[in-house]
C-alpha cells in the first residue's frame, strides 16, 4: 500500500514512544509499537520490520554500552533455539496474513492481551540452577511470537527474571539476545516479503534519530521515576492497545466492496514471489 506523510509521522512518533518505554521498564518496543503501527495503516510486516530495526539499534547501543557485563556464550544457545522455531511464527502470520490484515491486527490483540495476562499473573523467583528446560520452553515461545509478531521479548524477560543476575547482567543478556534474534528475524521477512522487506528496514533506519532521542530521555526518566508503578501504568496503556487491535474490525471496518485476496493470489504476491516467479 501507498504511504503518506501522516503514516511517516505516526511511525517517527512512535518509535520514539516505543523507545522510550523500553528504556524506562525494561520491555515493550515491539508490544507498543507494532500495534499502535497496525492501527494507523501500516501492513503487519512492514510494522514488524520497522519496529525490529529499531529495537536493533537499541539493542546495539544498549550492548557496547554493557559489553563487560555480555557473556556472548551464554547466549548463543537461547538464541539458537528461538531461530529454531522462528520459523513456524512466521508461516502462522503467513496463515493469518491470508485472511486479512484486520485478522492480523485482531491476532496481535490477542497475543499482546495474553502476554499482558502473564506479566501480571505470573511471579518468578530467582533461582541458582534454573533446569534446561525453563530456557528451552521460554526461548522456543519467544522465537515463535519474534516470527510471528516480533514480540518475543516478554518471554526472554520471564526467563531473564528468574536468573540470580544483578541488573545489569540481566540488561545485558537481554541486548544480547534481542540483537542476535533481529538479523534473522529481518532475512526471514525478506524471504518472505522481499517487495517490501527492504523498504520497511530502511524506514526503520531513517527513524533512528528518533530512536536515539527516546532512548535518552527514557534512560533519564526511569532514574528518575519509581519504576513499579510505571511498569503498571505501561500494562494498562498494553491492555488498552490490545483491545483496540482485537477491535479493530469495529473500529475501522474494511471498506464496502474491497476484495479480498484468495489464498492463492496472496501465496503469490506475499510469499516468496521471486521464487514462485521464477518457476
Amino acid at each position: 500500500m501507498e504511504y503518506t506523510v501522516w503514516h511517516y509521522a505516526c511511525l517517527a512518533t512512535t518509535l520514539f514512544g516505543s523507545s522510550l518505554l523500553q528504556a524506562v521498564v525494561g520491555f515493550g518496543a515491539g508490544v507498543f509499537g507494532i500495534p499502535i503501527l497496525m492501527l494507523c495503516g501500516f501492513d503487519a510486516h512492514v510494522a514488524i520490520i520497522a519496529v525490529s530495526v529499531g529495537s536493533m539499534c537499541q539493542a546495539m547501543m544498549g550492548s557496547m554500552s554493557l559489553k563487560g557485563d555480555i557473556e556472548w556464550h551464554r547466549a548463543f544457545r537461547p538464541a539458537i533455539f528461538r531461530l529454531i522455531w522462528m520459523p513456524l511464527g512466521g508461516y502462522c502470520l503467513w496463515l493469518v496474513g491470508n485472511m486479512g490484515q484486520q485478522q492480523v491486527r485482531q491476532a496481535i490483540g490477542i497475543v499482546l492481551l495474553l502476554i499482558v495476562l502473564v506479566r501480571v499473573r505470573v511471579k518468578v523467583i530467582p533461582t541458582e540452577e534454573l533446569h534446561i528446560k525453563w530456557e528451552y520452553i521460554a526461548f522456543s515461545i519467544s522465537g515463535v511470537l519474534l516470527g510471528f509478531c516480533g514480540m518475543g521479548g516478554p518471554a526472554v524477560a520471564l526467563w531473564v527474571m528468574a536468573q540470580p543476575w544483578n541488573p545489569r547482567k540481566s540488561r545485558a543478556f537481554l541486548f544480547a539476545i534481542m540483537f542476535l534474534g533481529m538479523i534473522p528475524l529481518f532475512i526471514q521477512f525478506y524471504v518472505m516479503y522481499p517487495d517490501d522487506a527492504l523498504y520497511a528496514m530502511l524506514l526503520g533506519l531513517a527513524t533512528f534519530p528518533t530512536v536515539l532521542i527516546g532512548g535518552v530521555v527514557g534512560m533519564k526518566v526511569g532514574n528518575k521515576l519509581e519504576r513499579e508503578r510505571l511498569q503498571k501504568y505501561t500494562l494498562v496503556l498494553l491492555t488498552v492497545i490490545g483491545i483496540s487491535a482485537l477491535l479493530s474490525p469495529y473500529l475501522r471496518p474494511a471498506p464496502e466492496g474491497a476484495a479480498k485476496p484468495s489464498v492463492e493470489e496472496a501465496a503469490t504476491h506475499q510469499v516468496i514471489p521471486g521464487l514462485l516467479h521464477k518457476c
